[in-house]
């Protein structure tokens, strides 16, 4: 253990600083404070280990208020090298060996590379890494990344950076060259300027070499060190950490050392998504400016421009704003658009390949430099690796257990090589699912090798499987209380859910499984709006000739629903009637029961009162059979919507006053108690009462974006327009108007928009302006003829009262000629109209 210094052993800056702190009565950490450093640091400055910067050293001077003419004084002796000082001295080893030929340098900043191009972006991890070698003084920080990622660039910007904050300042040590660790001292001796002597032990050669430096070491490339002798290289930098403490090491690799006193920097992409300024306007993308500014390297008249920036971005976003994939994809610009690079990109990994002599050979394509990784890994990472190429979009530890048979140890040693990245971690159920996800030009590659090991089809399959098993998991429980959590759950996997599809259906590698997949999609899609591609999928995998009644049922249903949802009515009857005599073949009554509501619901929005009431009826009869809750509360609010389209009021509060106490047992955040509210609140509306009206419709709209279901937010916001307009409250009816207009507008859902043109013609009517008013009443029942659609009797209520009140404002032939006028437009004209109402 070091012993204290005695006032004859300190430096003059030491001396000078203990009589300075006495005089101002300062201790070491009050000092420490003063100038925003670690009281190690001051320790340092008065023993000798290290020397200010100029910066350091003017902070000293104002902190120990030196006057003005002993000012340059105090900062030349501050400045004076540490080899200049007499430092403190061990005893705990033996004096190295080897001998040091020439004396060490005293220059501040030794011999570091110049960057041939500036650093762009990257200002978090240089204020992390600042963080950590100066304001915590880290004795070991570790950049993992994985190839490509830019950790030599940013590792070589911190040496020039923060290089003369060391009283030796710093050195940077390409390791790429060296092939054994017994190399290493010679390696970061050539670069301190020095001749190693003797044949000692490289250990005692690093004591010899760096005991009395205090200096930050860069030692670049450390990774096939770890491969090739793991055990050799720890224990070196071990040494280092142990025996130099004046040295601050900055290692970057593609694998982490895993020692105690190792502090992590891990290094990804760029950013493909602009950043706000601290004055809050936007900043390019750090992806986009590297690229742009790479570019212009080949192209000098390169700009980033409105006709190519959606080009350059997919270029990003495809590369993932990996740096060096960037300027291979740049060095093309002499010669292909951006949209040409991008396509180029998207058709494989072989077109980023770069003929520039300067580069080392495995940075001159991304190939090189995943083969580069490739060789870095044992074989049994090897076998592993391959097989999770078959996931998009990121996987589930349980996930790369069931498909790859990837252990939790495997994924924790990919992770530490940099190969698997962990993005991000979700509450599922209140337990913390991590995410895992690979590059996608390396998924490429990946893929590639899975080919060659004749796995493909096999692995491949097992992802199928294991994601039609979810699926088929979240179909069942998107009909009970924690349908959102399932609907989460899914998006999160939508790109392996895809990928699934893709390859059971669209290459055709396995049709029943593919029509077990989109039926057990299909609710999810209902619910989400993503109507126009549930059709396509559903019906390409109806198309497939398999025989199973079970699968094909629940597929004709969700078809039936989506193409209801899109105002195909005829097509929407057709795959539930067949659906139905499915299930009823199989012998299915909470699927019969089902299947019966959506016949009913069909049958009310095309006004066929009658029809939807014996199909309702017949569903209810069976949800009470079967004990189910959910489904009578659920059938119980689509009769009382049915009544309140009628004007029956009282059997519309009969049937509600039922189904909201089951659906309030059921949980207050359901959404079928947002129906139920949204109904209960048009029959208290139809009654006079806008006020309690609004109450239950707020209610009901708090519920549906808490689900995030869009079209009951669009319904909610409907209905408060009216109760607004019945209010007198015409700027919140004119705000909700808009609200839903737009989500209707997104959904492509006609009868939403039909009844939002009505709802708005009322509106204009109410404002004076009944020259829109009464376009939009000629526009409506246009679309209702053209769209085959019907309004309920509730908004056919909207509808005769606007009439009374432009006959009483207009003549009744001018009345209808602008009726007429309205109602020769179509449906963007109409919605142009509507939406000018909603913005003036």
């Amino acid at each position: 253990m070091a012993t204290p210094a005695t006032n004859a052993q300190l430096t003059p800056l030491g001396r000078l600083l203990k009589r300075l702190r006495a005089r101002h009565d300062l201790t070491q950490e009050a000092l420490a404070e003063r100038v925003h450093c670690s009281v190690q640091t001051i320790r340092f400055f008065e023993s000798g280990r290290r020397r200010p910067s100029w910066e350091m050293a003017e902070l000293l001077a104002d902190a120990l208020h030196v006057p003005a003419d002993e000012r340059e004084e105090f900062i030349r002796t501050a400045r004076l090298a540490a080899q200049d000082a007499t430092l403190e001295t061990t005893e705990t080893s033996a004096p190295p060996v080897a001998v040091l030929t020439p004396p060490m340098p005293t220059t501040s900043i030794l011999r570091l590379p110049h960057p041939l191009t500036p650093l762009i972006g990257r200002a978090a991890e240089c204020a992390l890494l600042e963080t950590l070698l100066i304001q915590q003084q880290r004795h070991l920080v570790t950049l993992v990344g994985a190839g490509g990622i830019g950790k030599t660039r940013l590792a070589l910007h911190i040496a020039h950076w923060l290089g003369e904050r060391f009283p030796d300042g710093a050195a940077f040590v390409s390791l790429a060259a060296v092939q054994r660790v017994a190399e290493m001292p010679t390696a970061i001796a050539r670069v301190l300027g020095v001749t190693l002597a003797g044949d000692s032990e490289p250990l005692e050669q690093l004591d010899a070499l760096l005991g009395r430096q205090a200096l930050l070491l860069v030692l670049d490339n450390f990774e096939h060190l770890l491969r090739d002798d793991g055990a050799a290289a720890v224990d070196m930098i071990q040494q280092i950490v142990a025996r130099s403490p004046g040295v601050q090491l900055l290692i970057t690799s593609t694998e982490r050392l895993r020692l105690a006193a190792e502090a992590l920097v891990e290094l990804g992409g760029l950013a493909t998504a602009p950043a706000a300024s601290v004055d809050g306007r936007p900043l390019p993308a750090e992806a986009l400016m590297l690229y742009v500014e790479r570019s212009r390297q080949v192209a000098p008249d390169f700009a980033l421009t409105p006709a190519n920036q959606a080009a350059v971005t997919r270029i990003c976003t495809l590369l993932e704003g990996m740096p060096l994939g960037l300027e291979l994809a740049a060095s093309w610009a002499r010669m292909l658009t951006a949209e040409e690079i991008a396509a180029e990109i998207e058709r494989g990994l072989d077109f980023l390949t770069l003929s520039e002599r300067g580069a080392p050979l495995r940075h001159r394509s991304l190939r090189a430099v995943f083969d580069h990784t490739w060789r870095l890994m044992t074989p049994e990472e090897q076998r592993v690796l391959p097989r999770l190429a078959v996931f998009h979009g990121g996987f589930t530890r349980a996930a790369a257990l069931e498909v790859a048979g990837a252990t939790l140890v495997q994924l924790a040693a990919l992770i530490d090589k940099s190969v698997l990245r962990v993005v991000e971690a979700k509450e599922e159920s209140g337990v913390q699912n991590m995410r895992y996800s690979l590059h996608g030009l390396l998924r490429q590659f990946l893929a590639e090798k899975l080919e060659l090991a004749g796995e493909a089809n096999a692995i491949r399959h097992a992802h199928a499987a294991c994601f039609t098993a979810l699926a088929e998991q979240a179909y069942v429980h998107q009909f009970g209380s924690d349908t959102a959590s399932w609907q989460r759950r899914l998006a999160l996997e939508q790109d392996n859910l895809l990928q699934a599809l893709t390859w059971t259906l669209t290459e055709g590698h396995d049709a029943r499984l593919g029509l077990q997949l989109a039926g057990a999609l299909s609710r999810n899609w209902r619910l989400s709006g993503e109507w126009r591609q549930a059709r396509a999928w559903l019906t390409l995998a109806l198309a497939q000739p398999v025989n199973d009644p079970a699968a094909r049922a629940r597929a004709l249903v969700g078809l039936g629903e989506c193409c209801h949802a899109l105002s195909d009515y005829g097509q929407a009857e057709r795959t539930l009637s067949e659906g139905l005599a499915l299930w009823q073949q199989v012998g299915a009554p909470q699927w019969i029961a089902w299947t019966h509501f959506q016949l009913g619901v069909l049958a009310s929005t095309q006004g066929n009162v009658t029809e939807a009431s014996a199909n309702l009826e017949a569903s209810l009869d069976l949800y009470r059979q079967r004990g189910d809750q959910w489904g009578v509360a659920t059938v119980l609010n689509q009769l009382g919507a049915v009544m309140v389209s009628t004007g029956d009021y009282a059997r519309a509060a009969r049937y509600l006053d039922e189904a909201i106490p089951l659906m309030r047992a059921l949980g207050q955040g359901r959404t079928g108690l947002a129906v139920s509210l949204n109904a209960l609140g048009r029959t208290v509306l139809a009654q006079g009462d806008a006020v309690r009206a609004s109450r239950l419709f707020e209610e009901a709209l708090a519920i549906f974006r808490q689900r995030n279901v869009r079209e009951g937010v669009a319904w909610s916001h409907i209905n408060l327009a009216l109760a607004h307009l019945e209010i007198g409250d015409l700027a919140m009816a004119q705000r909700d108007l808009g609200r839903c207009l737009a989500i209707y507008a997104e959904l492509e859902m006609i009868t939403g928009l039909i009844a939002t043109l009505n709802a708005l013609a009322a509106m204009a009517a109410r404002q004076a302006q009944h020259v829109d008013a009464a376009h939009l009443a000629g526009a409506v029942a246009q679309l209702c003829q053209t769209y085959d659609c019907h309004l309920t009797e509730f908004e056919h209520g909207i509808r005769a009262r606007l009439l009374v009140e432009l006959d009483s404002v207009l003549t009744p032939a001018t009345s209808t000629t602008l009726q007429r006028e309205g109602s020769a437009l179509d449906l963007p004209a109409a919605l142009a109209l509507g939406h000018a109402l909603v913005d003036g």
